[in-house]
Parts: structure tokens; sequence; C-alpha cells
């Protein structure tokens, strides 16, 4: 389930760590570098489908040096298709494209708690779709949410890299100065049958994902829904009180208090 490695200035991402991780994640790549004295100052370039695309990329091979911080991203498709546009990082204040300059941008490892509308499921991923609403409700917001982890209940793994700063979340491991979103996994190790042979990777029991308490998501109208539920009823906001959450049939909704800075007259409800 993808693989995001930092670099901080000192340091290189070795070949072979590259080429190991491949392995697991060959389904694209994608990284991003800061620069400095920018007004757009992250700079990002993704879409690499084969590994020595990647290696061979002048851009990659510059900013792999001890003089620059680095972040890349190897990805192993869970939702949506197996596509240059969705490998990682994605723009999250700015339209999703393969290469180009940022205020902010994200790398995901993990699955997000939120529920793609079944007409984008082949053309989105969960990182695609959260990247998409981080630019209905701006910046300030999303940070705000992933610091409190209202979208990242599974134990996910986000790294956000923003002009003012860098947000690390979930459970995150050292190896030899870097930064790396799960442990290193051995496929150098064989098993065989009468059928063949194949490596195999040996995951910590951390790693598996969790359902989340509740969801957020764009349903098909574009309103933000809130989804607590599946008792069937669907009710609007109407307005924060003092006393809780306002809703259209007169009650009060006690909401999660992670949940109240983000809720907005106008979005629904299902439980």
């Amino acid at each position: 389930m993808c693989i995001i490695i930092f670099k901080p200035e000192g340091k290189t991402i070795p070949e072979s760590l590259i080429r190991e991780q491949w392995t697991a994640n060959p389904h694209g790549a994608g990284f991003a570098v800061k620069l400095e004295n920018e007004k757009y100052p992250i700079f990002f370039k993704k879409g690499f489908m084969k590994l020595e695309d990647l290696l061979n990329d002048p851009d990659f091979s510059q900013f792999n040096s001890e003089e620059f911080e680095l972040v890349l991203h190897l990805r192993k498709a869970t939702h949506g298709r197996v596509s240059p546009l969705l490998c990682h990082p994605f723009p999250v204040i700015s339209p999703n494209r393969l290469m180009g300059r940022s205020l902010a941008v994200m790398f995901h490892n993990g699955t997000f708690g939120v529920r793609i509308p079944t007409s984008h499921k082949n053309t989105k991923s969960d990182t695609l779709f959260v990247a998409e609403f981080a630019r209905k409700i701006g910046l300030k917001n999303f940070k705000h949410m992933l610091r409190y982890d209202i979208l990242n209940r599974s134990g996910s793994r986000i790294f956000l890299w923003t002009a003012d700063g860098k947000l690390f979340k979930g459970q995150w491991h050292s190896y030899r100065g870097l930064k790396l979103s799960k442990p290193i996994v051995n496929y150098r190790s064989r098993y065989s049958s009468r059928y063949g042979s194949y490596n195999y990777p040996s995951f910590n029991f951390w790693e598996e994902d969790t359902e989340p308490d509740y969801h957020i998501y764009f349903n098909e109208r574009g309103e933000k829904t809130i989804a607590m539920g599946h008792s069937g009823t669907r009710l609007r906001v109407l307005r924060k009180t003092t006393e809780g959450i306002l809703l259209e049939d007169g009650s009060l909704w006690d909401a999660p208090p992670e949940l109240e800075e983000v809720i907005e007259a106008g979005d629904i409800v299902e439980f």
C-alpha cells in the first residue's frame, strides 16, 4: 500500500532502496522538493510508470542530492486505476497535474475514511478526492482537519508540505537518516512450490486499516456529507448553536468535537 520516503538535507535516497521498494509498489512514482525564495516554492513531478524513467529523470537526479530536502512516493494502487495522474503527490490548492509548482502538496500511504461516488471510482483515488476536497475548504481548514485526524481515522501516513512548513501524520520509521512511512521489507525471501516461486514480504500488523467512525465525502450533487451510520436518515444542517448542531427536523445533534469546526450550514448528515 505505497511507501513515502522523506530525505533531509545531507542525505540521498540510495538507488538500491528505490529499486527494492519499487518491487512492492510498481504503479507509479512522483517526488517533490521545496525551492526557497519562490512564490510557489513546492516543485513536484510525477507519473513515472517505469522505474528507469524515474532514475534517469534529470530533475530527480538533481534534487536527490545532499543539497535538497526531497520526498519520494512509490504507489501501489488500492483505490482508483493505475494512471500517471493518480500518482502522488497531489497539489491541494491547485488542479491536479503531472508537474508544476504549488503552495502545498500532499503524499499519502494508507486509506482515507472517505467514500468516493460511484461515478468517480475508476477515475479518482481516495487521495485525489481528498485533495480536491481541500481545494473547496481552503488550506487552513484542511490542515486543521489533518492535525485533528478528522480525515485520518484509519492510521494512514500523510505528509503535507506547504510554503510554511511540513506536517507528518501517522507512524513513521527512521532508516539511515531517512523517514519512511512504513518499515523496510525484505523482498529477497522466496517461497517455492510445485506452482513456481515468488518473492513475499512480511508486514507489521499496525499497517492494517480499520474502519473509521464516520466518513466525510461529497455526494453526487457536490454537497458535503458526513456519514455517521446506515439507518437511511439524511438531515441537512441549519446552523450551529451553543447547545449543538441544529438540524432541519428541529433536533439538536451533539456532534463529535473534532467535527464541530468543519460542519457548515447546508451540509448533509447521514445517521
